[in-house]
């Protein structure tokens, strides 16, 4: 069977999928409070680091699984077991004690947590007609940041207070988000009765030329915009910002995500497909490039806002093309293989960021990463120019 059609359901669908959505980020255990709530719990230095890797497998793997499960099995059911799953592990964790159990249930928490972001994607193309689908793509990533926004008020609170508390949110917005999916109204179905299989799931994607360009690119783009929270603020603080300033000034990219996603993504919709992509490296790199120039908090903002529209402009389009290249039943799969490589920049950009910078200096580092950033934009005008 193939994906059933939109129907008058979609919107209310979509609605409660946001929703969902939502309450996943706000419950998401994210690694500063998991580090913190390591830390309250006495697990020792190694624990920290072991929790903090946990979160980062649990994260990656789930992006490709996710995906997977989704064409196997359907989007909902994915959501919905891996929510269940996750109210388990959250529940469990403020009572188990040693190392191993914990970071065994954080990876588990963190996994089942990210499962549901490929799942949700893939839902669109049932809940969205067509000429839709990139301003879905871009709504379901405006309530991410939104609940992403939210999380810490949250969460800085309840480990202050009450570190368990921390975990005990994760399994009330994993139960909610699960009792969401399963009154979703419209769902596709697998395209066999199997679904796809898994190596073939995992594979699928990269044996597109196109496709596997596209994720390239990704992968490159992600470790540039991982600077955000590797050499930017070395930078920051080595031209004299205080920390004050330098919260301010990161914190000006989730404003400007909530504020300005439902003005840019329905413009970014009407581009042509190379067009926006190109624009969307483009300032990505260059907005961090000329980190190099920012001499205090005013021109700081300015870069950030710079690369903070590429990152508008990145996510809704990535998914939408994901979408539109992957065959029938594969969706998930294609989904997943975009979040995978995106978190696999992230786990490495930092890193290496980090590194160049403290070697060759911020110079060299903010160069590369402007030459990377118009490299990959010249690229996707190659390639999306017929």
């Amino acid at each position: 069977m193939g994906v059933r059609s939109v129907g008058d359901d979609g919107p209310r669908a979509f609605r409660l999928l946001w929703i969902g959505i939502l309450f996943n980020r706000l419950g998401m255990p994210t690694p500063p409070f998991v580090v913190l709530y390591a830390s309250a719990t006495h697990l020792g230095d190694v624990g920290i680091v072991a929790v903090v890797a946990a979160s980062g497998v649990g994260q990656t793997v789930a992006s490709l699984a996710g995906g997977v499960l989704a064409d196997r099995y359907g989007p909902r059911r994915t959501i919905g077991y891996s929510q269940a799953v996750g109210v388990v592990a959250c529940a469990a964790l403020p009572v188990v004690h040693g190392v191993v159990p914990v970071v065994a249930l954080v990876l588990l928490s963190t996994a089942c947590a990210s499962a549901p972001r490929p799942a949700a994607n893939a839902l669109v193309p049932a809940l969205m007609a067509p000429e839709a689908r990139v301003t879905g793509y871009g709504r379901l990533y405006w309530s991410r940041n939104i609940g992403s926004s939210l999380s810490p008020l949250v969460a800085g609170p309840l480990v202050q207070f009450w570190p368990p508390g921390l975990f005990v949110l994760g399994a009330l917005t994993s139960a909610l988000f699960a009792v969401l999916a399963a009154v979703l109204p419209v769902a596709p179905d697998p395209a066999a009765p199997n679904g796809t299989g898994i190596i073939r799931g995992l594979r699928g994607p990269y044996a597109q030329p196109v496709v596997a360009w596209f994720l390239v690119a990704t992968l490159i783009l992600s470790c540039l915009y991982m600077q955000k929270q590797g050499a930017l603020p070395l930078d920051m603080t080595a031209r004299g910002l205080t920390p004050t300033e330098l919260g301010l000034v990161l914190s000006l990219s989730g404003v400007l995500v909530v504020a300005l996603q439902p003005v840019i993504t329905p413009v970014v919709a009407r581009m042509p497909f190379g067009a926006a992509a190109a624009s969307s490296a483009l300032l990505i790199g260059i907005g961090l490039g000329t980190t190099a120039f920012a001499t205090n908090a005013g021109w700081y903002a300015i870069t950030v806002a710079t690369w903070t529209v590429g990152e508008i402009m990145q996510v809704p389009l990535a998914a939408h093309f994901m979408s539109a290249r992957s065959p029938e039943g594969e969706t998930g799969a294609y989904q997943g293989a975009y979040g995978f490589m995106w978190n696999l920049g992230l786990a490495a950009g930092a890193p290496a960021g980090q590194l160049i910078f403290v070697s060759a200096g911020p110079a060299v580092l903010w160069a590369g990463v402007a030459a990377l950033g118009t490299a990959v934009a010249l690229g996707h005008l190659l390639v999306f120019k017929r």
